[in-house]
C-alpha cells in the first residue's frame, strides 16, 4: 500500500511539472516580449499601422512612440521588436498589439 501511495505521488508530481511547463507558452497582456519578423504597413488610409509578421504567421500590430520610425523600416529585412504586449488576440481577424520600446534591424 505504501509503495502504491509513493508511486501515485510521484506520478502526480510529474504531471504537475509537465502541466506547469506548458502553462507559460502564451504571453499575456502586460508581458514584455521580444519577437522578430518582417515589417509591413497594414490597413487603409488614414488608419494604417505598422505590423510585424513572424515566420509562423503570427501578426502583431505595433504601436507607440516608435511607430513612425518603424514605418520607415518596411522592406529592410528582419526586424526584432521589444515591447509590452498590450492586447492579446481575442477573435477572428484580431491581432495582438505590442507597445514597442525598442527595435533592431537584424538583417538587411
Amino acid at each position: 500500500m505504501r509503495g502504491l501511495l509513493q508511486f501515485s505521488l510521484l506520478l502526480f508530481s510529474v504531471s504537475l511539472f509537465a502541466f506547469g511547463q506548458h502553462e507559460q507558452l502564451e504571453p499575456t497582456a502586460g508581458d514584455v516580449i521580444t519577437v522578430a519578423g518582417t515589417l509591413s504597413v497594414k490597413g487603409s488610409e488614414p488608419f494604417t499601422f505598422p505590423a510585424l509578421t513572424l515566420n509562423n504567421g503570427t501578426v502583431y500590430k505595433l504601436q507607440g512612440e516608435l511607430s513612425s520610425e518603424l514605418r520607415k523600416q518596411q522592406g529592410k529585412g528582419i526586424i526584432e521588436v521589444i515591447g509590452i504586449l498590450t492586447e492579446t488576440t481575442s477573435g477572428p481577424g484580431r491581432m495582438a498589439v505590442i507597445e514597442v520600446t525598442k527595435y533592431n534591424v537584424v538583417t538587411d
